[in-house]
């Protein structure tokens, strides 16, 4: 497939999967089958069932039509931030979150690259995620263009990423204003996830609350989820 396009940043991150990742991780990647989860201390082995997914997505679609009637009819207002690594799932979730809203009312904002005075703070939104997805995207002719040269150059300092979020999580994390952790190596059941933490937040008109369900904790939970996977 990559045959007509070169490999961006000259095939930095193939190259690192062979010279810099770590053995178990090398061979997890080499070893595993594209739906299996390679993140150690997951809670499931594969994806879930795309029929399954599929299910489960129309019916959470309705009820955030629903969810957006009555924010509305209320005159109320929602923001949602997501957070996280790059290849982390944010943009898949966002999409499912907005799909069937109207462009007007729901509006995407994306934080664009740091200036100089952030630059000298915590930047985190472009890091990586897992090495696997940044292989895909490298291989990947339509979406080579997500990787960036600062995507190469964190591919050496997850260890010290993933302590500087968790740093982040104890500082700014309270009972007010609490963190939500939704662990991405299952992008279906991520997806799931985020919209049911939505849903459960607000008691809007005509709720189904057997159709929004609980929210898997092994999936969605608070900082304590971190850095597991």
């Amino acid at each position: 497939m990559t045959d007509a396009f070169p490999l961006p940043f000259d095939g930095a991150i193939s190259r690192y999967l062979v010279e810099g990742a770590p053995e178990e991780i090398r061979a997890a990647i080499e070893a595993g089958r594209k739906r299996d989860i390679i993140p150690p201390g997951f809670a499931y082995d594969r994806w879930m069932k795309r029929a399954e997914y599929e299910e489960r997505m129309r019916a959470l679609q309705v009820e955030l039509v629903k969810l957006k009637v009555w924010i509305a009819a209320t005159g109320s207002r929602l923001v949602v931030v997501f957070g996280g690594r790059d290849t982390a799932g944010k943009s898949g979730a966002i999409r499912r979150v907005t799909e069937n809203l109207n462009p007007r009312d729901a509006r995407i904002m994306a934080l664009g690259k740091p200036d100089e005075r952030e630059r000298s703070q915590w930047y985190f939104q472009r890091y990586v995620e897992q090495l696997r997805r940044m292989l895909a995207r490298e291989r990947h002719p339509l979406k080579q263009w997500k990787l960036s040269a600062i995507d190469v150059e964190g591919l050496g300092r997850w260890e010290a990423y993933t302590q500087a979020i968790a740093g982040l999580f104890a500082r700014s994390h309270f009972d007010f204003a609490p963190w939500t952790v939704i662990r991405g190596g299952d992008k279906y059941r991520a997806r799931i996830a985020a919209i049911q933490r939505l849903l459960t937040a607000f008691d809007y008109d005509r709720k189904d609350a057997g159709v929004v369900g609980a929210p898997d904790p092994r999936i969605m939970g608070g900082p304590e989820l971190w850095p597991r996977g």
